[in-house]
């Protein structure tokens, strides 16, 4: 009777199965965990990107239309549909650099990933007639993001009045 007393009481612990199911299943549970980490980190970098992407189209747009003068509005250099709106002087390769907000950084790293940031931004225009005769020129700012996987681009459009454009011209539309 003592050799089944024994047998029948089960030693404390765990045995090397439930261990190992144990590990199994924290493992996956980490790795969703740190993918699903890695993929929200994703999101607000596309989405930050988005808002200053936003952020820059808004202000050359508003500086296009308040300030139709400081821009050159080149309908030779443009296919019948289009052509480019430009600052003064020869655009860069690849379109206009972002610089980024002028404000007091707290630390020179914080300066320096800013500068970093908004070296990924680049912004050309385009307008076109839409209509013979239209009374606004229709204006579309595009804003290159590059990225290391990919390049995406913000487009955003607004109405100028053709009546102050084509004053700069000399009254040709």
């Amino acid at each position: 009777m003592t050799v089944e007393k024994a047998s029948s009481k089960r030693a404390g612990g765990f045995t090397l199965l439930e261990v190992v199911v144990a590990l199994t299943v924290v493992s996956v549970a980490v790795t969703v965990l740190v993918s699903v980490f890695g993929a929200s980190l994703t999101l607000s970098r596309n989405a930050r990107d988005r808002a200053v992407a936003l952020e820059v189209a808004q202000t050359t747009l508003n500086e296009i239309v308040r300030f139709p003068a400081h821009f050159v509005w080149d309908r030779q250099a443009g296919d019948a549909a289009s052509f480019p709106v430009r600052l003064q002087g020869e655009p860069p390769p690849g379109g206009y650099p972002v610089s980024p907000p002028d404000v007091l950084y707290q630390t020179e790293a914080a300066r320096q990933r800013a500068e970093n940031r908004y070296a990924r931004f680049r912004w050309t225009a385009f307008a076109r007639i839409p209509d013979p005769g239209a009374a606004a020129y229709e204006v579309t700012v595009l804003v290159n993001i590059s990225g290391a996987d990919r390049n995406r681009t913000l487009s955003l459009t607004t109405l100028v009045p053709a009546a102050g454009v084509d004053a700069l011209r000399g009254g040709a539309p």
